[in-house]
């Protein structure tokens, strides 16, 4: 019995890796497609556009083309809400306090 439960797990274990290297395929073959000159699978964000915010309407950060394109990878409705927040409202003393600790 403990040998069939160990060949199980095992079998498993594999199961698991090869998943795990076929989405990393995948996600790679995605970047490669997109550096290529092929539309990205993610979110272009063209919900968040706004042309009466200060300047994401003229500097086309949202929708085919834009900036949000090529930064989103976000997979959650959370994660590209705050990307987008952070491109509309970027905090100015982080930015800062970023550059000097690359400084």
């Amino acid at each position: 019995m403990g040998v069939f439960l160990f060949f199980i797990r095992l079998y498993d274990r594999f199961q698991s890796q090869a998943a795990f290297h076929t989405e990393l395929a995948r996600l790679n073959q995605n970047e490669i497609n997109f550096l290529n000159g092929q539309p990205s699978v993610y979110a272009d964000g063209k919900e968040y556009t706004d042309p009466h915010h200060p300047y994401s309407y003229d500097l086309d950060i949202f929708g085919e083309g834009g900036l949000f394109p090529y930064l989103n990878r976000t997979s959650t409705a959370f994660g590209k809400d705050a990307l987008a927040n952070a491109l509309l409202h970027p905090d100015k003393k982080t930015i800062r306090e970023r550059q000097e600790a690359i400084k």
